[in-house]
């Protein structure tokens, strides 16, 4: 099991069913490299997402709000699932989410999908604190700094 947080686009459930399940989600990661002036798409990981444990309580995420051709980030624990079928193995990649959230477009954050433990309270810190108008993260810079990134 690895911690992971990657931004990948929302896929469809089956070929025959596009709309995915409250309990799990398809989506593809591209992978892309500059071939000239433009940027080619040489790969994707396809991988399953399901709602994973925070706290030790189990995270409950309604996955039906999210559409196809979505971009969102997902945080959680990646592992690899063997299933048998026909006699061949296959082994898929799932990710036990703590989080799922839209992506930001644009420059300006969607809302975000909290997810819920069972006795439905928020799970993790899934609201955004606010000081002196800069916003807190991992990544503080000194002072309230809001000057436009200049590129």
């Amino acid at each position: 099991m690895a911690k992971i947080e990657y931004t990948a686009f929302v896929e469809d459930w089956t070929q025959n069913n596009p709309q995915h399940p409250d309990w799990a989600m398809k989506t593809a990661e591209p992978h892309r490299k500059k071939d000239g002036d433009q940027w080619v798409t040489t790969a994707r990981t396809f991988r399953t997402v399901k709602g994973g444990y925070a706290n030790d309580q189990p995270v409950r995420i309604d996955f039906t709000q999210f559409r196809k051709g979505d971009r969102v980030v997902i945080a959680g624990t990646e592992v690899t699932e063997v299933r048998e079928s026909n006699g061949k193995k296959y082994y898929d990649l799932v990710v036990k989410a703590t989080s799922v959230r839209i992506a930001e477009q644009n420059g300006q954050q969607q809302p975000q999908s909290a997810p819920y433990a069972p006795n439905n309270t928020p799970v993790g810190n899934q609201t955004q604190n606010v000081g002196n108008g800069a916003q807190t993260s991992s990544w503080q810079t000194a002072g309230d700094y809001n000057d436009p990134t200049p590129f």
